[in-house]
């Protein structure tokens, strides 16, 4: 959500500085949107038959970070919008992966506040994305500020990655200990 925080703040922003007009904004928005619900549907379809949660999830990751970092330099409307919808789509699917693991890794007392977390978790991280790179793009400019975005989301997703490898490895010994007693 820091990556949206960055996106949703300031891309209207830096779409206006480029002289488009707020129908033109709204657009790009509403391109965003479909592309991150039309990409849930598949996702969670693939996520059912494959189990590849991780893999969606981080990879959705750190290709929304490299779309971040890549929205100052497009010059073209076209290449803008194309943009969007593929940061769109692969929140989208990044989402359901994370959500669906989250949810099958809790017991169904625990679910609500494990839910419930990552839900406030988001919200702050879509905070602290508008908040921790204001100044950073009042300072520095629009590419420094949304490759700090993405370089952010890169370390999160390796984060992310690395903490779920460790999850996956303990769950394995625990699932190991109890076949063996």
């Amino acid at each position: 959500m820091f990556l949206q925080g960055v996106v949703f703040t300031f891309l209207p922003l830096l779409a206006r500085e480029r002289g488009l007009s707020a129908a033109a904004i709204g657009f790009a928005f509403l391109v965003l949107g479909l592309a991150n619900t039309v990409a849930r549907f598949p996702a969670g379809w693939l996520l059912d038959r494959t189990g590849w949660r991780s893999t969606y999830a981080v990879g959705g990751l750190l290709l929304a970070s490299v779309a971040t970092g890549l929205l100052p330099p497009v010059g073209s409307r076209t290449s803008m919008l194309t943009l969007v919808a593929a940061f769109g789509g692969v929140s989208g699917a990044a989402f359901v992966a994370i959500s669906v693991a989250l949810a099958g890794s809790t017991t169904p007392a625990t679910r609500g506040l494990v839910m419930g977390g990552y839900s406030t978790s988001m919200y702050l991280g879509l905070a602290l994305g508008s908040f921790a790179l204001g100044p950073v793009i009042t300072g520095h400019g629009y590419t420094v500020g949304f490759t700090a975005g993405g370089a952010a989301g890169v370390i999160g997703a390796l984060i992310t990655a690395a903490l779920w490898a460790t999850g996956s490895s303990h769950a394995a010994r625990r699932c190991e200990g109890e076949t063996s007693s």
